[in-house]
């Protein structure tokens, strides 16, 4: 199926979500009557509807990872541990990230991750202090910390998502308190993370509540991220700032050029294959 700007608006909206390997439905993650639940869209319908958890935060962040070998969704339970749920071919089972026991999350952290060239997934979060900290799940589920994150002096829940760069590179994006969009990113598990300050992208005092970029490739990256929960808004490769439109439930509304909504169209499919912890 193609993916509409409209889908990709409502993605940004939801806990989590995206597109099945043989890109024939996208996988919304969403809060249903209290319960996690995985709704498959085809571009017309909904075809089918999979309870994931009841045992979640009532406005849970979550993150989708999803490969040839994994298929998890990645959340806070309702006492702010991070769990994940993972599907067997079957059913979903559920299981707390355990590192000397179960990691404990800020009461409002945002989650997001990807997987490495190993393999494995890296799982970015805030712990109970509020600073940003992650871990790499490999693949026998063996949890092990990565280099420390470098101290990100800001208050309250930290915007941020990440992905695997096409170098092999892990990073992740994040916002600071003056609209600033930072990457920090980890060349090699023996390395130490580098912050960067984007200083062509800048969201200025906007409220921004989700982030997400819009290819792995550096040359053409940009950014969506969601206004109030409400605002769709777009910085291009080069820096500019606009917006796309206005999201209330599922149904959008666009205010972009028709130049802009082309080259969001075109990069559709990147946008959602990002959000599942890949490269596209």
């Amino acid at each position: 199926m193609d993916i509409s700007l409209s889908e990709v608006a409502y993605l940004l909206t939801l806990p989590a979500g995206v597109r099945s390997l043989d890109c024939k439905v996208i996988y919304f993650i969403v809060n249903e009557d209290g319960e996690l639940t995985e709704k498959h869209w085809n571009g017309k319908e909904y075809e089918d509807s999979v309870l994931i958890s009841s045992e979640f935060r009532a406005s849970p962040s979550a993150r989708y990872l999803l490969d040839q070998n994994t298929r998890r969704v990645f959340f806070p339970s309702k006492n702010n541990t991070l769990k994940y749920a993972e599907y067997d071919g079957e059913d979903w089972t559920q299981n707390c990230v355990d590192r000397d026991g179960p990691i404990q999350l800020h009461p409002d952290s945002k989650i997001s991750g990807c997987f490495d060239d190993l393999n494995g997934q890296i799982i970015f979060f805030q712990d109970p202090s509020g600073a940003l900290q992650c871990i790499r799940l490999a693949e026998n589920n063996e949890c092990t910390p990565l280099p420390p994150l470098p101290k990100i002096n800001q208050s309250g829940s930290i915007i941020h998502t990440a992905y695997k760069a096409d170098d092999g590179g892990i990073h992740v994006f994040y916002i600071d308190d003056s609209g600033r969009i930072h990457v920090v990113k980890l060349a090699t598990p023996e390395s130490k993370w580098q912050d960067i300050v984007l200083e062509t992208a800048n969201f200025g005092s906007s409220q921004i509540t989700n982030l997400a970029v819009t290819s792995t490739n550096e040359a053409e990256r940009g950014f969506l991220a969601v206004v109030s929960g409400t605002t769709i808004v777009y910085i291009n490769p080069r820096g500019e700032l606009m917006e796309v439109g206005a999201i209330d439930n599922k149904r959008f509304d666009p205010s972009s050029s028709e130049e802009c909504a082309n080259e969001l169209y075109r990069l559709g499919e990147k946008i959602v294959g990002a959000l599942g912890g890949g490269k596209k």
